[in-house]
């Protein structure tokens, strides 16, 4: 048939491709490098630079054209996998993507090397096999966005006001919303001397609070962006603001030690909570019937109803910076400076999983709206997605250096909001994945097989 020469050790077959109409063949070589060929004349039409990962070149593992021959999927030992488009005559066009293409240029997609990648026939997946014990499912319905402008380097907090996806953000010293279609940001109502610290969102949309510095809470019309009533009570910052899933209800925690129940009709404050030194974070869960803080180095769930203590969720290392209760409120996680997340029973208070996906402090957790996935933001940037049944970390990735103080998952659950040391972003940091996490190590994929209605995949 013809011989393709230039490599001077070992391809391995995984790293072969042949283009749908046959006119191109693509090989990735143990140096870090991808290309493509004519597969009649054997002339080599480009070269892709897979790159460096910690100073050592990315050997390329695995290569597969989409069913229309414009893209070649790419990945490397590390489970980076890279979408480089093609011209028509198998040329790279010399940059990754313009503005207008749907598919992100990589895929931080497993913490080790993926065997084996194929698109679905109609192009709009791309599956992979991984010696992780993964296999993955990507799409690239949408372009990644990686910063909100308008957003200054003292914002603090954001929360999504609707369903489209559009966020209100809390800065130092003014309130604004981000339209997700316009990409724009604009002031939301009147100034204020007290630095914002927190900001949520009521669940009928109506109702925005504030929390500011010298333990102000001011209450907000979404509609007339107008001030209806400001609380008072804490004596230091407020750091966190939740409100109960029916509206009724609003919990505050402050720098001064103290988490506060408030009647959101007639701002009756109802109870005091002490959880010396610091309270860093409150939440409700999604019944409403129980409230979760954290403290200095532990966290405790309460009993709305009866004030009363239902557990004292002990364990943690250092200071519990974050807890979020999973939809179906059986589960709380708790993030901690000692780098680790743990995921407790609600209702026996006892460990399920203590979660190692971090380098460093874990400042903010969300969860998936369908409860199976659990992203968290570390003090040096990374963002890190675990799977909740198992506890096993499925990928991470890094969005620079920034500490991530905020996630939030889109109502649709299929776009990550994350605000980094200061700056607000719109962030798919992998672009759209579905972790199909596996019972068992798959060790080493050979090949993977779609049914033909393609609704079933089976890996050998």
């Amino acid at each position: 048939v013809g011989e393709l020469e230039g490599f001077a050790r070992t391809v391995e077959r995984a790293a072969m491709a042949r283009s749908p109409d046959g006119q191109l063949c693509a090989s990735g070589d143990p140096y870090g490098d991808a290309y493509v060929w004519d597969a009649k004349t054997h002339k080599r039409l480009c070269e892709l630079d897979l790159g460096h990962r910690e100073g050592v070149r990315c050997k390329a593992c695995c290569v597969c054209f989409s069913p229309d021959g414009k893209l070649l999927a790419s990945s490397d030992l590390a489970g980076v996998i890279r979408l480089w488009p093609l011209n028509a005559d198998g040329t790279h066009p010399g940059h990754d993507f313009d503005s207008t293409n749907e598919w992100p240029p990589y895929f931080q997609g497993h913490s080790s090397r993926a065997w084996s990648l194929d698109f679905s026939p109609d192009g709009t997946r791309l599956i992979s096999t991984s010696n992780d014990g993964n296999v993955r499912c990507w799409s690239g319905s949408e372009p990644i966005r990686q910063h909100i402008s308008g957003t200054g380097p003292l914002t603090n907090e954001m929360a999504f006001m609707s369903s489209e996806g559009n966020l209100i953000i809390a800065e130092n010293d003014k309130i604004q919303t981000w339209n997700r279609q316009t990409d724009k940001t604009v002031p939301f109502g009147t100034s204020f001397d007290e630095r914002a610290f927190s900001v949520a969102v009521s669940p009928n949309g109506q109702t925005c609070v504030t929390g500011h510095a010298a333990g102000i809470i001011r209450i907000w019309s979404c509609r007339t962006e107008r001030i209806t009533r400001t609380l008072t009570g804490h004596a230091g910052n407020i750091e966190r603001i939740t409100f109960s899933p029916d509206g009724q209800l609003l919990a505050t925690g402050s720098w001064d030690g103290t988490a506060r129940l408030w009647d959101m009709v007639s701002g009756e404050e109802l109870a005091v909570f002490h959880m010396p030194p610091h309270c860093y974070d409150v939440a409700f869960s999604p019944n409403g019937r129980v409230l979760a803080f954290s403290s200095e180095s532990d966290a405790t769930l309460f009993d709305v109803a009866s004030r009363r203590r239902l557990h004292l969720l002990q364990g943690h290392r250092s200071s519990a910076e974050c807890v979020v209760f999973s939809p179906d409120g059986k589960t709380l996680a708790t993030g901690s400076a000692d780098r680790t997340i743990r995921l407790w029973s609600v209702d026996t208070g006892e460990v399920l999983h203590e979660i190692a996906a971090h380098r460093d402090g874990v400042l903010s957790l969300t969860f998936s709206p369908d409860g199976q996935t659990i992203a968290s933001g570390g003090r040096q940037g990374t963002i890190a997605f675990s799977h909740v049944e198992t506890g096993r970390v499925l990928l991470d990735t890094k969005v620079g250096n920034a500490k991530i103080f905020e996630l939030q998952f889109s109502p649709d659950g299929q776009s990550l909001a994350v605000m980094a040391s200061g700056n607000g972003q719109w962030d798919r940091p992998v672009g759209q994945a579905s972790p199909c996490c596996m019972p068992r190590d798959l060790k080493r994929p050979n090949s993977q097989t779609r049914s033909t209605d393609n609704r079933h995949l089976s890996v050998d």
